[in-house]
């Protein structure tokens, strides 16, 4: 550098960056000095040649000669302003603003320009390798140490008791066409100890789950479903009883209270007189021979039940009397939606006591004869035959029709005797 300074006055200032700060000697400003000629330039026999060593040792003992000032401040930047006139007009030694790309300290009372902190950009590198994708492979083999030479499968390959090793290798493809494999190795471990019985009694065995598959609900999308391989209409929502959990029921968007027993059996139940077309809920009621409309005119037992459909209660009424007149009688009614009244109902059907019907045993035989009468005399029905084959033993009043003779006969107990009372 000095064999570029040109000849005249010159200054020099130099600073020194530690770990105590930044000194700048001298500290009192630059110090000036004259070239008179560059020492390259010198011609004559006064310096054939100086050595680089000999000039640094020359300078180095000049600058033992120098007394060292004081350390300056340290270096702190505060911060950054747009112009040097916006710049703090007071401020601590050592304090540092940029202003733009410049660095100005303050020092000796005043700002000083530093220069640019960033250098002009430098020479573009060369472009970098970078990875460009990766391969996996894998390969058996019988050793642990060295790798198989043979086909690399893209899939994992199941170890054998031959080649027990399963070796892997990454291959990292490289954007500048270079390659690089990595190996790894693993062996199948020893077999473990047997493990504890589960509990599988919260789990659903093979046989239950395929006997619930073979009885699931299959939603056919046309309003139906398939259960078991049947087709079912689900029920209408809309006509179906909701059990509201609070002692009611709904029917159609009405709550009902369920009938019961309105006098608990065992303890002192006694029969209600209620009017029997006032009990259209659904239910079981005693009622007395007295009530109004009880058509047997007997303790009984009233049972009505009754279904929605199409928009409609419907139901039925049936009777079971309770005393000596025993008999059943069954009604069709037509409640109102209160249930308050039966509404329209069908007359009672009274069904007969069958302790008080004649039962057939064959083609044209009873069971018993049938009798007539305050003294039970049997009635004979279409009893005829020859005379030889007139029956014995019967009650008088028997009639026979007797074919040999062509006419009706009556036995009287003892005798046979025709309509003119003749013994025949």
């Amino acid at each position: 550098m000095i064999n570029s300074l040109p000849t005249g006055s010159c200054f020099i200032e130099v600073w020194v960056v530690d770990s105590a700060g930044i000194s700048i000697y001298p500290s009192n400003g630059s110090t000036s000095f004259t070239i008179a000629n560059n020492i390259e330039r010198t011609t004559g026999n006064t310096i054939a040649r100086v050595a680089f060593s000999d000039f640094v040792e020359a300078m180095n003992k000049a600058a033992s000669t120098i007394a060292k000032g004081d350390p300056g401040e340290g270096l702190d930047i505060k911060g950054q302003v747009t112009s040097v006139s916006a710049l703090p007009t007071t401020a601590n030694e050592g304090d540092g603003y940029l202003v733009n790309e410049e660095l100005y300290v303050y020092t000796s009372g005043a700002w000083k320009d530093c220069g640019p902190i960033q250098g002009p950009q430098g020479i573009q590198g060369k472009t970098g390798t970078g990875i460009s994708s990766t391969t996996i492979q894998y390969q058996i083999s019988n050793s642990a140490t060295t790798s198989p030479t043979g086909t690399w499968s893209n899939s994992i390959v199941a170890t054998t008791i031959t080649n027990p090793y399963l070796w892997i290798k990454a291959t990292l493809n490289y954007t500048d066409g270079t390659t690089k494999d990595f190996y790894l190795v693993s062996q199948k471990g020893d077999k473990g100890d047997k493990g504890d019985t589960p509990d599988l009694s919260n789990y659903t065995t093979v046989t239950d789950l395929n006997n619930g598959l073979s009885t699931k609900v299959t939603d056919n999308k046309n309003g139906t479903i398939e259960v078991n391989g049947s087709s079912i209409t689900p029920a209408d929502d809309s006509k179906v009883v909701h059990d509201n959990h609070n002692g009611t029921i709904s029917i159609n968007g009405d709550s009902f209270t369920p009938a019961t027993l309105d006098s608990l059996a065992g303890v002192n139940a006694q029969p209600i007189d209620t009017d029997v077309n006032t009990l259209a809920k659904p239910g079981l009621y005693y009622v007395s021979k007295s009530a109004p409309n009880n058509p047997i005119k007997s303790d009984m037992m009233l049972e009505t039940r009754v279904q929605y459909d199409w928009n409609q209660f419907k139901g039925v009424q049936i009777i079971y009397a309770i005393g000596a007149s025993l008999g059943i009688a069954i009604r069709s009614i037509y409640p109102n939606g209160s249930f308050t009244t039966v509404g329209v109902a069908t007359p009672w059907e009274i069904l007969s006591d069958d302790s008080k019907v004649a039962h057939l045993s064959g083609a044209n035989n009873f069971d018993t004869v049938p009798t007539y009468g305050n003294n039970n005399k049997p009635f004979a029905i279409n009893d005829t035959g020859e005379t030889t084959a007139r029956p014995t033993g019967q009650a008088a009043g028997y009639q026979y029709f007797d074919t040999s003779l062509n006419k009706p006969i009556w036995y009287t107990g003892k005798n046979w005797v025709d309509a003119a009372g003749t013994t025949v």
